[in-house]
This record gives C-alpha cells, structure tokens and sequence, in this order.
C-alpha cells in the first residue's frame, strides 16, 4: 500500500473558504487521477519483464478503483492487477502457487511453457490444454507424455513430427514452484504518485473551484 499523506492544516490557511470546501472533492479527484494515471507505467513495467503476446490481458490485468468525497479524509484509490489474472501477480509478488497435478501415484506441479501453452484472455488454461487432458488424450496425432530429462526434471512434452525428435516441452513437473519477484509494481506506481501528487492536487482544486461556481 501507498499512502499519499498532506499537511491539510498549514495549507488551509492559504485557501480561500470556498477553497476549503472543497478540500474533499479535490482530493477524492487527486487520487482517483493518480490510481488510473499509475495503469500506463505499471502496464510498461509489466510488458518489459514478461512475454506478454495477448495484448488484451495485459490492458485488463490492471485495474484501478476510485476514491470517495464521502470518505474524507480517510479516502483511498488503488491499482494494481486484477486477481483474475493470478499467473501476473504471482510475478509481482512472488509466489509457489501453481495448480497440483495428479499423475499416477504421484502429485506434481505443472509449470507451462507460455511460449506452447497458451492462455485465455482471463490468463487462464482452458481444460484442453491441461496436463491431465493432454496426458490421456489419445485422439490427437501427437500424443503427450512424460520423460525424465538429462537433469533429473520430469517434462511433458509431445513430438514435433512422427519422428522421435524433436521434442517440444508443453510442462516441467516439479515439488515446488518458486516464483521470484519480477515485476516491480509498488516501485513503479510510488514513483508516479510522487511525481504528479502535487500538480494533480492543485489541478483538482482548480477544477473543483470552476465547478462550485456555476
């Protein structure tokens, strides 16, 4: 969380009664405009540390909700990625969540090949697509299977052609899936809050002064 801390007391003495009035509406429009204003840096920071081909997901996997007059001066906005779409911020914050996958006796967690499997829109894998499916699936030319690689990992992959190789790699199978902290979303959204509190602050006070007069 980042807090957008002011100094109400010391500023309203420079302000008009009229000014003051306005205080919440002014600040309730500062902090909306700075949660939506911080989608385009966060949506870049994104799109330079991950692959991301659906362009679609990347505009709808950042959000941002809008602050409330009525919540002074306790308002808040917020932005960040959406929890639909759980694979980008497990990105942002790290994370070992992937779904387990049961194959034979065994559970393993199935980490895709993003460049193979490909998602949907709501960055999720359709059930086709799935290790289990894929696995028992015997309709398809190129069937799925697993093999253990030269370093110990098992891998499920399918051929390439009707020849033994090449082998593609649709999952890696492992105990557990670590997911380092890539994309730098608090650093990013910080950084443009502290850029542009200010002038959208006084941009907001002017706006809110226009208004109340007409």
């Amino acid at each position: 969380m980042i807090s957008v801390k002011a100094n109400f007391k010391e500023v309203s003495k420079q302000l008009s009664d009229l000014e003051k009035k306005q205080i919440p509406f002014a600040t309730a429009l500062t902090l909306t405009r700075l949660a939506r204003g911080s989608e385009a840096p966060l949506r870049q920071e994104i799109d330079n540390q991950l692959t991301i081909r659906n362009r679609t997901l990347l505009i709808k996997g950042v959000i941002s909700t809008k602050a409330r007059k009525s919540d002074f001066p306790n308002q808040k906005s917020s932005v960040g990625i959406s929890e639909r779409f759980e694979f980008l911020s497990q990105h942002a914050t790290g994370d070992t969540r992937y779904p387990i996958t049961r194959i034979g006796d065994a559970n393993y967690r199935a980490i895709p090949n993003e460049k193979v499997i490909k998602r949907t829109s709501k960055g999720k894998i359709s059930k086709k697509k799935r290790p289990q499916f894929l696995l028992k699936d015997r309709s398809r030319k190129k069937n799925a299977f697993i093999i253990k690689a030269k370093s110990g990992k098992n891998l499920i992959v399918r051929r390439k052609t009707k020849r033994k190789y090449p082998l593609i790699v649709l999952y890696k199978l492992t105990p557990i899936a670590n997911i380092r902290p890539s994309v730098k979303a608090a650093g990013t959204v910080r950084r443009f809050v502290h850029s542009h509190a200010n002038s959208y602050l006084r941009l907001a006070l002017d706006q809110s002064i226009k208004t109340s007069k007409k």
